[in-house]
């Protein structure tokens, strides 16, 4: 066992460790929850989501397998839908013998407690661990830790195809998965390598000079195009500048032979707004060939129209596309691809690429291009906030929603009280951790009503006073908060009471309005916009002060000290332990404090070294 920064804090298992730890847990339970976590890769707050009903079964010739529904999985590959978990054959005896034990019905909660209570259960494990082994990094072990085991195990000690494990285990992407590969070192890449047709070995030798697989050749020109885009994605400061370097670096690589990006008009069609390769009358005939009247075929409106990519393997095979393919003969390709470049709700536009290839694109190949439209989507609306933060001028936009798919609507109308937004911040996973004032009910019936409902997690009393209570919650599913943090809005003013809900949210001026507009009604009918204005800045330097040191800061970092204030970590007397925010955020103490501790002096840095916030 070992502890280690790699990116972010962790302690790190390996089987003989992750065995001892199992083997302190003293209850039927404990082991059952080590288990969830460390052998079917569940979060806390998809544990307490488990049920008997959600267990079925796969049977075929070669045996029988099981499988376990996890409800709202918030990093599922699709933005928020369930998935699927494997159900290990003795993990699932022993949930069946809880349940049997416990006599819970198949539609009750296999273990009907909190998830913080989850993660101090570990805690209690870790605890007897550390004394029975004398290894004190066991009581650092929570629920991520576990999850962490889960995807290292498979991925390095068993060889399980990443893509298996990001379907199981809930990852949206397959770069979240690479920090639990271990760094190969000369030895283990020789070893790789000698039996490849690439090596030096007896297969190696025998066909040295024969060129490799074509799909291993075709996934490596994909991966050499793709992967070096990392840096265009964080550095661009608009979405011109974005598209633009896409185009160019995709239509100047070895996997494709030209690129464009467009964006959806309001009859649907998709128009292009930059492209590379080839040139415009040429675009436009492309275009113009790409219509179909074929709803079943792929294409790039249907990109747009559906949030979905679109994958064209062999044009000239495919009598769909008759007029596609007299552009393909003339400009030497055969297969496309439509991504959208999507972020949530939001669509920003849809890339195609085109390819000689002759043979269907490789399902690699159409993960490795989806991600890249999730990376783009997010890069565009990085770009988006970072606009807001340094305008000198905003567009505020003022909305009222009478909806009870508005959790805020529909949970304030249970407790018959009323909800207002303190601050959010916004988590890894596209989760929002909000701060709430609940005015007009008592703080067990709002962590009661948080917990009835399948839109929060992690609820917890930041503090008590008067006639309600600070709670700090985790917002996991689609809300018109989340529409419009995704078009890179900043909530200024959340109050839902009595029916409905009042927004206020600020934008950049150059921020697409009419879709942030139409993409909330779309999803939540009854908005209403009720006033749009635009609201002049001072000069204000502490703006300045905070784009620099976000600049600085990790996104960890940030996020842990936004949560830490937002919670009254810094308060006198604290309102919030760093225990309570450990548990809360999902670390442990330790980290928990390596983070501030960083995060402090960084932000120090910038105010002292910098001159402080007037720069004198």
């Amino acid at each position: 066992m070992w502890v280690e920064e790699r990116g972010r804090d962790a302690v790190w298992l390996d089987d003989r460790d992750y065995e001892r730890f199992r083997e302190a847990a003293a209850t039927y339970r404990e082991r059952l929850l080590v288990r969830l976590g460390g052998e079917v890769g569940l979060r806390p707050f998809e544990v307490v989501q488990s049920r008997p009903a959600h267990v079925s079964q796969f049977v075929t010739a070669e045996g029988t397998s099981y499988f376990l529904h996890v409800p709202h999985g918030k990093d599922a590959g699709d933005g928020g839908a369930p998935r699927e978990a494997y159900l290990p054959t003795g993990v699932r005896r022993e949930l069946q013998r809880y349940v049997r034990s416990n006599g819970i019905a198949e539609d009750q909660r296999i273990i009907d407690v909190t998830p913080r209570r989850v993660e101090m259960l570990l805690a209690d494990v870790g605890g007897r661990a550390a004394e029975e082994t004398g290894e004190p990094a066991f009581r650092e072990v929570s629920a991520n830790d576990l999850r962490r085991y889960f995807a290292h195990h498979l991925l390095v000690e068993e060889g399980v195809n990443p893509l298996v494990v990001m379907s199981v285990g809930g990852w949206k992407h397959l770069e979240s998965l690479a920090p639990y590969f271990d760094r190969p070192d000369r030895t283990v890449i020789a070893e790789a390598f000698r039996e490849t047709t690439f090596g030096s070995g007896p297969t190696g030798d025998a066909r040295r000079h024969d060129q490799p697989p074509p799909h291993v050749e075709r996934l490596a020109q994909v991966a050499a195009s793709v992967f070096p885009l990392g840096d265009l994605l964080a550095g661009s400061s608009t979405h011109a500048e974005l598209r633009e370097g896409i185009c160019e670096r995709l239509a100047e690589s070895a996997a494709y032979r030209f690129a464009w990006i467009g964006e959806a008009t309001e009859g649907g069609r998709v128009e292009p707004l930059t492209w590379a390769g080839l040139n415009e009358e040429a675009l436009d005939e492309l275009v113009t060939a790409h219509r179909t009247d074929d709803a079943g075929a792929p294409s790039i409106d249907a990109a747009a129209r559906t949030r979905r990519s679109q994958f064209a393997p062999d044009v000239d095979a495919d009598a769909r596309f008759e007029r596609l393919a007299e552009e393909a003969a003339e400009r030497g390709f055969r297969s496309f691809a439509a991504v959208p470049l999507a972020f949530g709700d939001t669509c920003y536009g849809v890339l195609a690429v085109y390819a000689d290839h002759h043979a269907a694109l490789e399902e690699r190949e159409r993960a490795l291009l989806a991600d890249l439209g999730v990376q783009v989507g997010h890069a565009m609306t990085a770009i988006e906030w970072e606009k807001l933060l340094l305008a000198d001028s905003v567009v505020q936009l003022e909305f009222t929603v009478a909806d009870r798919r508005s959790p805020f609507v529909a949970a304030a109308a249970e407790l018959d009280a009323a909800l207002r937004l303190d601050g959010l911040v916004p988590e890894r996973d596209n989760s929002l951790r909000c701060f709430l004032s609940v005015t007009g009910a008592t703080p067990a019936a709002a962590l009661d009503v948080a917990a009835s409902r399948s839109e929060f997690t992690d609820a917890r009393v930041v503090r008590e006073y008067g006639d309600g209570a600070l709670v700090e919650l985790v917002l996991t599913e689609r809300s018109p908060v989340t529409t419009l943090v995704e078009h890179g809005g900043t909530i200024t003013e959340l109050l839902a009471e009595e029916g409905q809900e009042r927004l206020v949210c600020e934008f950049s001026p150059e921020t697409d309005l009419r879709q942030v507009v139409d993409d909330l009604k779309r999803a939540f009918p009854p908005v209403e916009l009720v006033a749009k204005r635009e609201v002049e800045r001072a000069a204000r330097t502490p703006t300045l002060l905070r784009a620099t040191l976000e600049d600085r800061l990790t996104d960890k970092q940030l996020s842990v000290l936004q949560t830490a204030y937002l919670a009254g970590y810094f308060e006198w007397p604290r309102a919030t332990t760093a225990e309570e925010l450990a548990a809360s955020i999902g670390i442990s103490s330790p980290t928990l404090h390596n983070h501030l501790r960083k995060a402090e002096q960084k932000l120090l840095t910038t105010f002292f070294e910098e001159g402080g916030p007037d720069g004198q």
